[in-house]
């Protein structure tokens, strides 16, 4: 019986000629075939160019080889306000999602509930955090790629090897954030290490119940002080 395996990309109107090459590059590579077909995600916030976004990612999914499929999740772009779609807590000045992390930034830290509605959960509006509900059949895990990730060769074989990951796997890149110049203010994890969020294996229905995970986003996003 196949077992489709699922890699997600997250961008805005400005990454789209690379997205194009990341794509074809891991579309190019996958050896999953029949048993294993892949499945491309393709996350941003539907804007005022969405039908550049649109044609660019046709024109890929149009060209693709077999076993490959590409599904496309325009989200709603409602603001940061209370109740929208993206509910983000007014942030210090410093902190402001506009220049603290990219929109495409945001939207991978809401892959988990972007999947599940996709996948007939509904999650983004009125669930409380970290509850998942039963039955949630979004898949999981989920590769996510970064869209300057070069795909050198096949990469199926991370989801056999690493199918029980507990939340998130990523390489640490050893960065001290107190270090880093853009954490000039009081953040909660200033100070801590960080891991390469470039490439990462998420166990979604883990995290769509991780209270854990659902503090840290908020922290990540919002909070400065």
């Amino acid at each position: 019986m196949p077992v489709p395996r699922h890699v997600v990309f997250c961008f805005d109107v400005n990454y789209m000629r690379g997205f194009t090459v990341a794509a074809r590059s891991l579309a190019g590579n996958w050896a999953g075939g029949v048993e294993e077909p892949l499945t491309i995600h393709c996350i941003w916030h539907s804007c005022s160019q969405d039908s550049i976004i649109t044609r660019t990612v046709g024109a890929f999914a149009a060209d693709v080889g077999p076993h490959v499929e590409v599904q496309t999740h325009a989200t709603p772009n409602e603001g940061s306000g209370p109740g929208s779609a993206w509910a983000t807590p007014a942030a210090p000045a410093h902190l402001r999602v506009a220049r603290y992390i990219s929109e495409a930034t945001q939207l991978r830290l809401y892959i988990p509930e972007i999947l599940a509605a996709a996948y007939g959960v509904p999650l983004l509006r009125g669930a409380r955090a970290g509850a998942a509900p039963e039955g949630t059949a979004a898949p999981s895990p989920v590769l996510y790629l970064d869209c300057d990730v070069l795909v050198a060769g096949d990469v199926s074989w991370i989801f056999r090897q690493h199918e029980d990951v507990p939340l998130i796997a990523a390489c640490d890149n050893g960065v001290n954030l107190m270090e880093a110049r853009w954490w000039n203010g009081g953040h909660p994890y200033r100070g801590s290490t960080s891991f390469n969020a470039g490439v990462m294996l998420m166990n979604t229905a883990a995290l769509l119940g991780s209270p854990e995970y659902a503090r840290l986003r908020t922290q990540l996003v919002a909070e400065g002080q």
